[in-house]
């Protein structure tokens, strides 16, 4: 088929239907991420073989006083002796057990922190029990207080004595009030009934001046 100018080339194969997958297909895994995370496999133990274990150290033993150092020959000697291992042997190291055998219960790993309590953090428990203790020990100070008598405060002969010559010494003499020597002897010409600080809101004022001989009545 010829392409035209300006365009994708068409195609020539008959291709299969929208909905169709393209790829190779996978075998589905039984255990997915799911089945591992959510599912808890107890440890079993294997069971020992105390049979047909060989000592491999009475075997290189055996070779050297049979003078076989070559590779090949211990192989082929190794097949043809037999050396079982005995559990019972005193001389020999003792079987290894673990723990889990002994305490079913038993846990390997290091130790982490315990979780976070959200619900306690989130329900503000923690502030309150803060407060609370607050409150028990403010009270308990201000019951301790109350039960308490006014201290005592005792006097020595020393703080008596001043106290005594503090009372005992004359009041200074109130200063006279400093005036110019050519105004001391003029009194004053200013008279107001009822002094300076009476009330004048009902009563008159009289002022008198002298010179003129002449009364001013102001009315308030």
């Amino acid at each position: 088929m010829k392409d035209d100018v300006g365009s994708a080339k068409p195609s020539c194969y008959r291709l299969p239907p929208e909905d169709f997958a393209y790829g190779r297909p996978d075998m589905p895994d039984y255990e997915g991420a799911r089945e591992v995370t959510m599912q808890w496999v107890s440890h079993h133990p294997e069971e020992r073989k105390d049979s047909g274990v060989q000592d491999f150290k009475k075997l290189n033993k055996a070779a050297l006083k049979n003078k076989v150092i070559d590779s090949r020959k211990l192989t082929q000697f190794r097949r043809e002796n037999s050396a079982p291992l005995l559990i019972s042997n005193p001389t020999g190291p003792p079987p290894k057990v673990f723990p889990s055998e002994v305490v079913p219960s038993f846990t390997y790993g290091k130790k982490t922190r315990p979780s976070t309590p959200i619900a306690q953090v989130v329900s503000n428990q923690f502030a309150a029990e803060y407060q609370a203790s607050l409150e028990e020990i403010y009270d308990y100070y201000e019951k301790e207080k109350k039960e308490r008598k006014a201290p005592v405060i005792r006097t020595t002969k020393a703080a008596e004595g001043h106290a005594r010559k503090f009372l005992e010494m004359e009041k200074p003499e109130p200063k006279e009030k400093f005036i110019l020597s050519k105004f001391k002897n003029i009194p004053g010409k200013l008279h107001i009934p009822g002094g300076a600080g009476g009330s004048t809101s009902q009563k008159p004022k009289q002022i008198t001046v002298e010179p003129a001989q002449a009364d001013i009545e102001i009315m308030d």
